[in-house]
């Protein structure tokens, strides 16, 4: 009996000698092809780490200037653009709200008008929570938008047109910043501007200077730049990630919340064999995946056109594939939601250029008495360049109708408001 028992014990000891010589093998192979993948990435110029990232620190924040006005400032009283208000919105009481808030709104466009470049976050801290700061800018976004639709319906064109510059001057803000979530969040401040923008044109007393203004403050507004760091800075504190777990951090100390009975099995018994011989397999998948999106963005931007970025993320299935969340645990959970990314993209940039053009035909209107024929006769008094439909890449699509016009893109049937 001794004797099986011995026997036994040196298979299975044989059998979990050859598994762990096998678990090597596989470890050594995939760390090499990780280590190749990261060398070929760097020699192209890609920066995987937040220190490459971010040589110089951080600047500072508004956020701290914002957050007591807010605070001490009730509820916005529009939330959304005009299509969202409803029919019982009584304006006699936003315009009473309005007035009530008037010297702490001055406040807020004083602390938007330094624009600084990021939120003052030190990336290195992985345990970084931004909750706080979107609720600020958010609140800051709609009380502005809110007093440029109360003031247009006071017909207050100047104070409209001031609060619509803050609301510009706070989607600029924070161009540098490295959170994903946080240039969705310009992206949508951008969209609540483009929102308002034709109602403050319909007024007939602008002058020159004033639609100026408008245009060079919705010309330095940058979204694709931002959007293109955040995703780089996301995948550098990603890749910290894997580093620390691993070190032997487990994921639900990274994510902070209050473990799960699934949560704690997978950490104590899945995360030791990723250690071993998952973790390099995981890590290039995510790798991989990141550049694919990084690559095509770069490539609709340079283009202008986003056609082909949103192909190429669709046959890709940017969603998890099967066993994904098993097979790459890291990179399924720190991956960001790429679905609608390349939609949101080209929506907004062509919303950006259709404020530009419009802006410039309101000009040339004012310069000519009538509107132009073509886009290009826009250029280069007014324009720098024709505007640019990121549907497709093709100028935006205008048609002169008597003493109107039509501007729009073939993206999602997206246009202009015909102004009269």
């Amino acid at each position: 009996m001794k004797r099986v028992l011995l026997r036994v014990a040196v298979v299975l000891a044989l059998v979990a000698v050859c598994i762990a010589g096998i678990l090597a093998v596989i470890r050594g192979r995939s760390d090499a092809r990780l280590e190749r993948y990261k060398r070929d990435l760097r020699t192209k110029g890609e920066k995987l780490s937040v220190a490459e990232l971010r040589p110089t620190g951080s600047s500072n924040s508004m956020i701290p200037n914002l957050r007591p006005l807010l605070q001490q400032m009730s509820r916005p009283p529009i939330i959304g653009g005009r299509a969202q208000m409803r029919p019982t919105n009584d304006w006699s009481q936003m315009r009473q709200l309005l007035d009530t808030n008037a010297h702490r709104l001055a406040e807020v466009r004083k602390a938007v008008a330094l624009k600084p470049a990021d939120l003052g976050i030190n990336w290195s801290n992985w345990n970084t929570s931004l909750g706080a700061d979107f609720i600020t800018v958010r609140d800051a976004a709609h009380w502005l938008n809110s007093a440029v639709l109360i003031e247009l319906e006071r017909g207050r064109r100047l104070e409209a047109l001031t609060n619509l510059l803050a609301l510009l001057d706070l989607a600029h803000c924070h161009e540098k910043e490295g959170s994903f979530m946080f240039q969705m969040i310009r992206s949508a401040m951008s969209g609540l501007a483009f929102e308002s923008t034709p109602d403050l044109l319909q007024n007939p007393r602008w002058q020159d200077a004033d639609l100026a203004r408008l245009q060079a403050s919705w010309e330095e507004v940058s979204l694709s730049g931002p959007l293109e760091f955040s995703l780089q800075m996301e995948r550098a504190v990603v890749l910290n990630y894997f580093q620390m777990i691993r070190r032997g951090t487990n994921i639900v100390d990274i994510i902070g919340m209050t473990p799960s009975l699934q949560d704690e099995m997978f950490d104590h018994l899945f995360l030791p064999v990723w250690r071993i011989s998952l973790s390099a397999k995981d890590e290039l998948f995510y790798l991989q995946r990141m550049q694919l999106v990084l690559d095509s963005l770069r490539t609709a931007n340079r283009t202008s056109s986003g056609a082909e970025f949103a192909r190429t993320l669709a046959k890709t299935n940017m969603s998890s594939p099967r066993l994904a969340a098993f097979r790459f645990p890291v990179a399924s959970a720190g991956t960001p939601n790429f679905s609608s990314l390349p939609s949101r993209w080209i929506r907004r940039e062509t919303e950006r250029q259709l404020a530009i053009a419009g802006i410039g035909l309101e000009r040339y209107r004012l310069r000519h008495g009538k509107y132009p024929e073509k886009l290009e006769e826009l250029v280069p008094d007014i324009l720098g360049r024709v505007p640019v439909d990121f549907g497709d890449g093709k100028p935006l699509r205008y048609k002169r109708v008597g003493e109107k016009y039509e501007l729009w893109s073939v993206w999602e049937n997206l246009r202009w408001p015909r102004t009269e």
